[in-house]
């Protein structure tokens, strides 16, 4: 396992979901609200929701004190002004599409990689799925050639964290744990969230999850 540096890259990847700007919170056919993801709207002081939380912790990853708080703040737009003078972009202190792409490389050449022996009947679909990245981000992480990958090759994919389950663990003590979902877990281990965990069972652990500390649990 090490760290990959990759030059700038004009993808979107599953770092930073660069969909089309909209409200805040939109409505799904039933009309229950749901929170908006990074990329969904242009974030400005007195921006607030989980993009803004989300948002801070790649800022923090990238080295800038601020907290995680989910509430865009002076501090906040200072740590983005910083981050758009380093990219040589207009310091307006909120985040559009141009400082998105921006944020995106920089957090690429982060991205911390493990390596992976093809298996047969595996896809770039079907490893971007197994390793919850994309297709966009395996071919950015590895020189692959024109063909159809081929069993036995070995390819860099992002790293994610793994826990082994203990004895008296449940999947809706690992998720509170390291801070994600029942159904993000079991989607990720190919899983039903009601199944019985075994005593040694290696679990991959879906991006972006971390360990709480005790005092959070």
């Amino acid at each position: 396992m090490g760290i990959r540096l990759i030059g700038p890259l004009l993808v979107v990847t599953a770092l930073l979901a660069l969909l089309p700007f909209g409200a805040f919170a939109q409505h799904s056919v039933a009309g229950a609200p749901r929170e908006a993801v990074l990329g969904e709207r242009t974030l400005a002081v007195g921006s607030w929701g989980a993009d803004v939380f989300q948002l801070q912790r790649h800022l923090r990853r990238l080295g800038f004190d601020i907290e995680s708080d989910g509430l865009y703040g002076p501090k906040t737009r200072d740590a983005v002004r910083s981050f758009q003078q380093q990219r040589g972009l207009d310091p307006t202190g909120r985040v559009g599409p141009e400082t998105l792409s921006a944020l995106n490389d920089a957090l690429l050449t982060l991205v911390e990689t493990m390596s992976y022996t093809l298996q047969p009947g595996d896809s770039l679909w079907s490893v971007a799925r197994a390793f919850d990245t994309t297709m966009n981000v395996l071919v950015e992480l590895n020189d692959l050639p024109d063909r159809p990958l081929r069993a036995g090759e070995v390819i860099q994919v992002p790293a994610l964290l793994q826990y082994t389950v203990k004895s008296g663990d449940t999947l809706s003590e690992i998720a509170q744990r390291f801070n994600t979902s029942i159904a993000e877990i079991a989607r990720l281990n190919e899983m039903s969230p009601g199944d019985l965990l075994s005593v040694g069972t290696v679990l991959k652990l879906p991006r972006g999850a971390y360990a709480l500390p005790d005092d959070d649990l």
